[in-house]
């Protein structure tokens, strides 16, 4: 892990914490520069929230806990963890909210921290589908007045300002992969996500999504944890073949939907098989002595021909919602 602090880059690895001296090229103990550090050279620390101009929060990848380190005193204090039944010490990261409050994402759980007292009070978000909590917990911003979530396995979850959960986008809302990493707003109307397949534009005004890859001048379809950054009007995502420069103004988000054609179906019975060829087509009745039926269709897609996305629904298996899938045509 990289971070800047201050105008000095200071890096983690599994050896320790360490800042980078260009002058002799080599990475030396953080303590060195910054001796309330010390309890720390040999933390391996995942993420770090710079609050105001004297207070940063560090958070360690060996379930050491969270500290606040308070510059200006030169001052290093650990947070006190609540005593409840959660357990979970496994910290994914540090996420700060427009009103400079300090959240901890727990693999299972979210902490919110109280830097007056210097403690923090964990609590959970039931998924409504399976009545668990939700696992795996990436990344939290805030967009539109509501926080999102990135929540690995499950997609990226709206809820109000006091985490009660309003709405999951996943597989049936177009998220063809759901294993989120980071959320990156854009202004009012995008949400981008990366994920391990591909770049995610949620549109909240027309609610869909769209996927950018490499077929689009991404360097890569498979980013990772915590490889994305904004910088003004343009952000960074990563993975492991280098990283891209995103300006999401020029990017051109679908205006129409692609028309779909029909254009063959395939009934198989066991004395024959009949095919039916029509562009047109709008309904097929099968008969129950058919035992295999194979539909092909295609749809026009100029502007991205190799990136459509098709959608279907069997009436009598999901009373709503659709499942998604990608086909290249």
């Amino acid at each position: 892990h990289i971070f800047k602090l201050q105008e000095n880059l200071v890096v983690s690895n599994l050896r320790g914490w360490f800042i980078y001296e260009p002058a002799v090229r080599q990475l030396l103990p953080i303590s060195r520069r910054y001796p309330a550090l010390q309890p720390l050279d040999k933390e391996v620390i995942n993420s770090m929230a710079l609050m105001g101009d004297s207070l940063v929060a560090i958070s360690t990848e060996s379930q050491a806990g969270v500290y606040i380190w308070n510059k200006r005193k030169n001052r290093l204090d650990k947070l006190k963890m609540d005593s409840g039944s959660l357990k979970n010490t496994i910290i994914n990261t540090l996420c700060l909210d427009k009103k400079g409050r300090l959240w901890v994402l727990f693999d299972n759980c979210i902490g919110a921290v109280d830097l007056a007292t210097l403690s923090l009070r964990r609590f959970q978000l039931t998924d409504p589908e399976v009545q668990l909590p939700l696992a795996i917990l990436l990344d939290l911003c805030e967009w539109r007045g509501d926080f999102w979530l990135a929540v690995y396995g499950k997609g990226i979850v709206q809820t109000d300002r006091q985490f009660r959960i309003k709405k999951t986008y996943g597989l049936s809302e177009g998220l063809s992969n759901t294993g989120v990493y980071k959320l990156i707003p854009y202004g009012d109307s995008l949400l981008f996500a990366t994920t391990n397949n591909g770049l995610f534009a949620l549109d909240r005004v027309s609610q869909t999504i769209r996927r950018f890859g490499k077929s689009n001048g991404l360097n890569t379809n498979n980013f990772e944890e915590r490889t994305a950054t904004a910088r003004g009007p343009v952000f960074y995502v990563g993975g492991v073949e280098g990283f891209t420069r995103v300006g999401p103004r020029y990017l051109k988000l679908p205006t129409e939907t692609p028309r779909l054609y029909i254009h063959q179906v395939e009934m198989e019975r066991e004395d024959k098989a009949t095919d039916t060829f029509h562009l047109r087509l709008r309904n097929v009745k099968v008969p129950n002595t058919v035992l295999q039926t194979t539909i092909r269709f295609t749809a026009l897609n100029f502007s991205h021909p190799n990136r459509t996305t098709f959608a279907y629904r069997i009436r009598e298996l999901q009373e709503s919602g659709y499942g998604h899938y990608p086909v290249c045509v």
